[in-house]
Order: C-alpha cells, then structure tokens, then sequence
C-alpha cells in the first residue's frame, strides 16, 4: 500500500523563482531561495538555481547536507542560529549563517579556524518581531567584538519580521536596518554586503515599490514554492 505523495511542478518552481528573483534584481535586490518546506530536496533547490536565486536557505542542517552531497554550487545559507552541538556541521554544510549569540559566533570562529576555512555570518536584528536578534542600540559594539575573531567574515545584517510577533515588515522598520548597516560601515571601514530585509511578507514593498533604498536581500520561500504570502503568523515556508 503507497502512502500519500506530493507532487511537485518544478517548471513552476523555477518560473516562479524567475519572476520574483528578476522583479527584485530590478531594485538592486538578492533572492535566497528557502527550500525547507520541501525537506531540502535537491530537484527542488536546482530548480530555484535555474530560476536564478543567488542561494539555497535552510533552516535545517540535513537538508542543507543533502542539498551539498548533491553538488549544487551556489552557496548555502542557514537561516537560524546555530546550537553549540552543530558547529562542526554548520561549518561543514553551510556558507552562510544568520547569528545574534556571540558565544556562538565564537565558537563558528574556531570550528572554522580548525577547517582551514572562513565562514560568513549575517547578524540579526531585532526590528520589533521578538524572533531573533540583538537591539539595533547594542549592533556597533557586538560587531566590534565579531571583526576580529579569526574565521569569521562578517558580510551582513538581516531582520525577520512578520513570525512571532506579527510586527509586518514597513517602511520604517526596514529603514532602521538600512541605517544600521550604514553606521556600521562608516564606523568600521567595512562592507556589508548583505542587508537582508525579510521574508515573503516583504514582497507587498517590493510590488508597491516603497522597499527602502539599502534593502538588498530577501529570504523567500513560500512566494517561490506556492506563489502566494502565507497568512501571519505562521512561517514555515517564509
């Protein structure tokens, strides 16, 4: 007896992909497609590659392995903080995670280091959401205590919005991130070459075209997978 399946259209995964990956490319916006709702599955990650995302987002580190066993060469984005107890993993099978514990970030550091390898981080901000992040009052000083731990390259900061708290993503509170980054780049001389500005409950800026000028990577999921917003304040598949 078979059990229930799935079947997934990858034409229109990849087209799908295509639309939102080439309207955010429009306004200077990177796309990290987030594959977690299909268990990482390869076929379905290769098809947001055709479609164009500049990397495959996970929040777990399974998928992100079987994503890397398979080959796919765009790099490989964590979407949460890593536990202490898969730091060697997180190295291993991702390129990219998103952090706000400094112990954590630390520890990245010396897995890394060990490696022979430099992992990238974005730090997370708390915007208002309550999901992850530190206080944008305290973002200079923990990343004058991040630059100079050896086998991290910090290359960004992120929010989420729109999961825990309801707090949907504005003009306002994305401006906050904007002038965020833009402190941190004057204070320390560095560039951040991610402001990563959400999720799929960031779109409604992107289409009203009032995403604020700065924004230049977005997360999406559900927008790619089933072409359309979940309803807040569920996330699975932002």
């Amino acid at each position: 007896m078979t059990g229930p399946t799935i079947t997934v259209d990858l034409r229109r995964i990849e087209q799908n992909a295509r639309v939102l990956v080439e309207a955010s490319n429009a306004k200077g916006i990177a796309v990290a497609g987030v594959g977690k709702s299909t268990c990482g599955s390869p076929k379905v990650a290769r098809a947001m590659v055709r479609g164009g995302v500049a990397q495959i987002a996970d929040s777990r580190l399974d998928n992100l392995a079987r994503i890397r066993r398979d080959g796919i060469t765009v790099p490989l984005m964590l979407i949460r903080a890593p536990s202490l107890n898969e730091i060697d993993d997180t190295i291993r099978y991702a390129d990219i995670s998103l952090n706000s514990e400094l112990t954590t970030i630390v520890a990245l550091g010396r897995a890394a280091r060990t490696r022979g390898v430099v992992h990238d981080i974005v730090l997370m901000i708390d915007l208002g959401d309550l999901r992850e992040g530190i206080l944008p009052a305290e973002a200079l000083d923990v990343v004058a205590e991040i630059l100079p731990i050896e086998g991290i390259r910090l290359i960004g900061i992120g929010a989420n919005l729109a999961c825990v708290g309801g707090i949907q993503p504005t003009v306002d509170n994305l401006s906050n991130l904007v002038y965020l980054a833009d402190e941190i780049t004057k204070r320390f001389s560095i560039e951040l070459p991610i402001v990563s500005g959400g999720n799929t409950f960031s779109l409604p800026l992107l289409e009203t075209g009032t995403m604020p000028e700065g924004i230049n990577h977005l997360r999406l999921g559900a927008s790619i997978v089933l072409a359309e917003s979940p309803t807040p304040p569920d996330c699975t598949n932002c």
